[in-house]
């Protein structure tokens, strides 16, 4: 029997998601973020949010909001569709 070898997993790996695919959570979502938003740029219908991840110290999610309310220090919960997470060797950028 000839066995493929499984190839070998990088040192590090980032995780990657447009903030397109990210959404507001709904109680149904299987996999959540939390965060409060530090930042908000104006692109005209909708927003461009900087979140803060709580418990991860440093990390940052951007996520595309509509441009309804201020969201300025809000805590907000983001929906991460397991679908559009994509995984990279930080060392190459190659996609996993």
């Amino acid at each position: 029997m000839h066995g493929r070898e499984l190839p070998q997993m990088p040192p590090s790996i980032i995780l990657g998601i447009r903030p397109e695919h990210l959404r507001l959570a709904r109680p149904e979502d299987p996999q959540k973020i939390e965060g409060t938003v530090d930042l908000v740029e104006n692109l005209g219908m909708h927003n461009l949010i900087r979140l803060r991840v709580e418990g991860a110290d440093g990390l940052t999610l951007r996520v595309l909001l509509p441009n309804d309310r201020a969201w300025e220090g809000e805590r907000l919960t983001l929906a991460v569709p397991p679908d559009r997470i994509h995984w990279f060797d930080v060392q190459t950028g190659d996609r996993l």
